[in-house]
């Protein structure tokens, strides 16, 4: 059977619906509000490395290098500060030269044939003991590879001196 509603009655049955329907999202949406202020922590102030220029001079293709030409300057100006004022802290500057007088030294000796004798006989010595190092390794390798027995002899030698760094 079909019953029949008057057009008011029809409204008014309809804008009850509707009212409980937008209490239930505004109930919601109040709830969901709530919830994020009480979880929602402060945020700390960014650092410099998250600061908004340190984003920018990221995107650069030669920031990398100024910040490291930036490093090495502050570096020199340390220097230069420590050993002027002859600074006797942790490391004593008192017969350290400042950046300035080993720069004119340095000036001056590269323009001297002995400068270039020295760089060359340093060059020899260098490359004699890589060539040597790099022998006696691949040698001492080759033999532990086909034989157990020198294996078992020289692996505690080389488990010694392994973590020992190469500079």
């Amino acid at each position: 059977m079909k019953t029949l509603v008057s057009e008011p009655e029809q409204n008014i049955s309809m804008s009850k619906e509707s009212d409980t329907v937008s209490d239930s999202q505004e109930e919601h949406t109040a709830l969901k509000d709530e919830a994020a202020n009480v979880t929602k922590q402060p945020e700390p102030a960014p650092s410099f490395m998250q600061s908004n220029f340190m984003q920018k001079a990221k995107k650069l293709p030669w920031a990398s290098y100024f910040v490291g030409m930036l490093a090495i300057l502050a570096a020199l100006i340390v220097w230069q500060l420590l050993s002027f004022y002859q600074v006797n802290v942790i490391l004593s500057f008192e017969n350290i030269p400042t950046p300035l007088v080993v720069g004119e030294q340095f000036m001056k000796l590269i323009v001297t044939e002995e400068f270039y004798i020295h760089i060359g006989a340093s060059l020899k010595r260098i490359g004699i003991a890589f060539f040597s190092a790099s022998l006696l390794g691949v040698l001492i390798g080759v033999f532990m590879g086909r034989s157990r027995v020198f294996r078992d002899i020289m692996f505690p030698y080389i488990e010694i001196l392994r973590p020992i760094p190469a500079v």
